[in-house]
């Protein structure tokens, strides 16, 4: 029996992980020459330095994150952003939020309410799955470990690399290897078919055609400016960027639901508002717009997300309902529910 995973990316990476776990024979197919799929980094000739596609905010309240790189035999190399945040507004007016005090929020809700539903849902509050945000931020702020986190170096290097090592002598990996067609008697790649045998599954972590998505929009900036009170991360309330993020001498502004900004140029006008914010009249440093087009799908309480399992295909990925958004967390999680699937299923034809 083997497993046919499609996309490698972290729902795939997931999936291979727990596949391999329970003894099944696995071949993943990835498309592009890397693995990670949105979580990736790439070296920046005009910055000089490696920058990641996205900067991605990892919770405290991540079991299943955390639970897989433990699985995989790596600490990730993680900045702790703490637990109390920093908000400013264009005008430079300060307030603070405490994951450990929910009366914070509350008292902020009118500043924070955008930014918060944009960051964690991708979607502008106006279609947002409010259900879905809610349960999201009751998680976080009742979890045993409410701290934030980022990669510390990129996403690649200390995340996506170590369960890229872990399973690359487990399972067979085809990077640059498109799979153009496949249904439940074969695949079809550019130079070859697989023909599936009647145990064979397949996990399909690609999105559908008609999918809608959004953009997440980062603006890194290369500067020796400090964010104030030498924090690792700011928010921004009412401005058009939502974190402010401190890496060395790089800055990295996110904006999510960014697609009314994706075809702009806003370095300048993003500039502007972190000027007063920064205390600074520097003039616009080197810089570079990374804009993710299908950052994730809207998340809206009309979002169709097929049925996870349809025959000897499955699918994993953001599309796929676990509870959680559109994330690592979910990818994660939506990849073992895949192996769980076809696990039940083979325990149950196994005792017939």
């Amino acid at each position: 029996m083997t497993i046919y995973i499609i996309g490698g990316g972290i729902a795939g990476l997931s999936a291979a992980y727990y596949a391999q776990e329970k003894g099944f024979s696995v071949s993943l197919f990835e498309a592009s020459n890397h693995l990670g799929g949105r979580c990736f980094s790439f070296f920046d000739k005009e910055l000089n330095t490696e920058i990641d596609n996205g900067t991605h905010f990892i919770s405290g309240a991540n079991f299943n994150f955390f639970k897989l790189i433990s699985n995989c035999h790596f600490s990730p190399n993680l900045s702790d952003l703490g637990t109390t945040f920093d908000f400013y507004d264009k005008n430079a007016n300060k307030f603070s939020i405490d994951l450990n005090s929910p009366l914070s929020l509350i008292k902020n809700w009118k500043k924070i309410s955008y930014n918060l539903i944009a960051s964690i849902l991708n979607t502008t509050p106006n279609h947002a799955d409010k259900r879905l945000f809610f349960k999201t931020l009751t998680k976080c702020f009742f979890s045993k470990n409410k701290h934030l986190y980022t990669a510390q170096n990129s996403l690649k290097e200390d995340i996506v690399i170590p369960i890229q090592s872990f399973l690359e002598n487990k399972i067979d990996i085809h990077l640059s290897k498109q799979v153009l067609f496949f249904n439940e008697r074969q695949i079809k790649l550019r130079n070859a078919t697989i023909q599936l045998k009647n145990d064979d599954f397949i996990i399909s972590t690609i999105q559908p055609v008609n999918t809608k998505f959004e953009t997440i929009l980062n603006l890194y900036l290369k500067t020796d400016i400090k964010l104030p009170n030498q924090a690792k991360v700011v928010g921004l309330s009412q401005c058009t960027g939502h974190w402010i993020i401190q890496k060395e001498n790089m800055l990295s502004v996110v904006i999510s639901a960014a697609d009314r900004l994706k075809n702009t140029d806003i370095a300048p006008q993003i500039w502007e508002e972190l000027s007063t914010i920064l205390s600074t009249k520097t003039k616009l440093p080197p810089h570079k717009i990374v804009k993710n087009y299908r950052a994730t799908i809207e998340q809206t309480k009309r979002a169709i997300r097929p049925h996870q399992k349809f025959g000897k295909i499955i699918y994993a990925g953001d599309y796929v309902s676990t509870g959680l958004p559109c994330t690592i967390e979910g990818a994660i999680l939506s990849g073992e529910n895949a192996i769980n699937l076809i696990n039940n299923f083979w325990e149950n034809y196994s005792q017939c």
